[in-house]
């Protein structure tokens, strides 16, 4: 069973500022980023997972069968 959190704003995952899930606006109501804090360096990850909310709450996301 997968365990979903819905989000509100960022996130600090470990609370420690190394991984922040943020908003990204402008691309698709909702979507999200990740900032990768490394000891030198900081990354963005971003990407499209998920298509609509209903896929989402079905867990039917690409790649998941």
């Amino acid at each position: 069973m997968r365990k979903w959190k819905q989000l509100h704003g960022e996130h600090d995952i470990f609370n420690d500022g190394r991984l922040v899930i943020f908003p990204a606006p402008g691309h698709t109501p909702g979507h999200q980023s990740m900032l990768v804090r490394l000891n030198n360096q900081a990354y963005i990850l971003a990407g499209d997972a998920v298509y609509d909310r209903e896929k989402m709450q079905a867990c039917c996301l690409p790649g998941l069968l």
